[in-house]
């Protein structure tokens, strides 16, 4: 335990990776965000074909 009385652990210890698959389709804009670093949150990106 830290000075704050918690104990630091793996995030797969308290998260589950939920995964959707959606089929990709040819001439289909997708839209597109990032992740700031140290999760400072989400920025919107460019679309992709």
């Amino acid at each position: 335990m830290n000075s704050n009385g918690l104990r630091r652990v793996p995030l797969r210890e308290v998260l589950t990776l939920d995964l959707d698959k959606v089929p990709v389709k040819a001439g289909v804009q997708y839209p597109m965000v990032g992740v700031y670093s140290f999760g400072k949150g989400l920025f919107h990106r460019e679309p992709v074909d």
